[in-house]
């Protein structure tokens, strides 16, 4: 990659291994989003922030790994910038702030049913502005 490219061209990756047998989640975040990780028990909400730079900025490149419990009930919400950086008519942002409420608000919910009530929060929000940049989410419940 580093050969095809300079420091105007980076990639950022949140990267995680799912070990169901020890109820954690290992992770390594490149400069990405950081990912949620919010507690069925107490409703507390964590962020999952960076481990080590986007890829391609340098040659030599460390990226550390963190590993995270997974208690029943537990949520996992990894996502892209287009969500928290959508934009009204108003030229407000959807923002980290009401993403992680609506999430709040609605972690009972199956990850589907999430995933739809938070993007139908979004639409709310944009009133019909269109967006430059594309909005992905990705929702991890562990078992009961």
């Amino acid at each position: 990659m580093l050969s095809y490219s300079d420091a105007s061209h980076f990639l950022t990756v949140f990267y995680g291994i799912l070990e169901p047998e020890k109820n954690e989640l290992v992770y390594s975040n490149a400069g990405h989003n950081p990912a949620i990780h919010l507690k069925a028990a107490n409703g507390e909400m964590k962020m999952l922030k960076n481990t080590g730079m986007p890829l391609v900025l340098y040659d030599d490149q460390d990226w550390q790994h963190r590993t995270i419990q997974l208690d029943p009930g537990d949520l996992v919400v990894m996502y892209t910038d287009g969500v928290t950086d959508a934009q009204n008519p108003q030229n407000e942002l959807y923002g980290m702030e009401r993403f992680s409420k609506t999430i709040q608000e609605n972690r009972k919910c199956p990850p589907a049913e999430l995933e739809k009530l938070v993007l139908e929060d979004i639409d709310r929000f944009l009133d019909g502005a269109p967006q430059p940049d594309d909005m992905a989410m990705v929702i991890l419940r562990k078992d009961e």
